[in-house]
């Protein structure tokens, strides 16, 4: 099913548990999307949430500095970029308690992953 995040087609309570894997990195408004999860999940339900933290990433190379300065610069130039360590806040501002587990993921994958953007990102830089 699609739909859009900032307006679900679901009742309120629908659920009892709700699930999102990389779902605040797009949305324009975060904030409404987040409000929008938390209502179609019953009050007592739980929201399990995977968000990448694309501004705390690092990248594997030699010229650590270079490396250093292009996670910065991916950081900067996704939408929601800090959104891994916002939602959490987010979800407490909202009355909502937030358990946070973090995740280091490590990955020597070259360019499948990221190859798409760099044309852009370069252009921008």
């Amino acid at each position: 099913m699609l739909g859009d995040a900032h307006h679900l087609p679901f009742p309120d309570g629908t659920f009892d548990r709700s699930h999102t894997m990389e779902t605040f990195v797009t949305p324009p408004d975060t904030h409404q999307a987040l409000r929008e999860l938390m209502r179609v999940t019953r009050p007592g339900g739980r929201v399990l949430g995977r968000e990448t933290d694309s501004d705390a990433g690092g990248m594997l190379g030699s010229d650590l500095a270079l490396m250093r300065r292009f996670s910065r610069f991916f950081g900067d130039h996704v939408n929601n970029g800090a959104i891994g360590r916002r939602v959490i806040g987010w979800c407490r501002e909202l009355g909502w308690s937030a358990d946070v587990v973090a995740a280091v993921g490590v990955s020597e994958e070259r360019g499948a992953g990221q190859a798409w953007l760099i044309e852009e990102w370069l252009i921008d830089a």
